[in-house]
C-alpha cells in the first residue's frame, strides 16, 4: 500500500513515516488503472531544446572537493 504524505506530497511506502520530512499525517495514494492506455510515441518534448543547452558542456571543469581540500592551507 503507497501512502501519500499530507505535509510535503512524497508517496512512499514501507513505513509509518514520510522518508522525507518525518511526518506522520499521511493517506492513502490513490493507483490508477494504466491498462490500455495509449502509450505515446515519437521523440520526447523538449529534446531539441535540451540538446541545444548541452552545447558546449563537454568542456566545463568539475571540482572535487577533496582536491580541493588536498590544494588548500585552511584547517576547514
Amino acid at each position: 500500500m503507497m501512502q501519500e504524505c499530507d505535509a510535503c506530497g512524497l508517496v512512499f511506502g514501507g513505513t509509518a513515516a514520510c522518508p522525507s520530512c518525518g511526518s506522520r499525517v499521511s493517506s492513502e495514494a490513490e493507483v490508477s488503472a494504466t491498462e490500455g492506455a495509449i502509450v505515446p510515441t515519437g521523440s520526447l518534448p523538449g529534446m531539441d531544446s535540451l540538446t541545444e543547452s548541452m552545447k558546449g558542456i563537454d568542456h566545463l571543469q568539475v571540482h572535487d572537493r577533496e582536491e580541493q581540500a588536498r590544494r588548500s592551507s585552511l584547517p576547514f
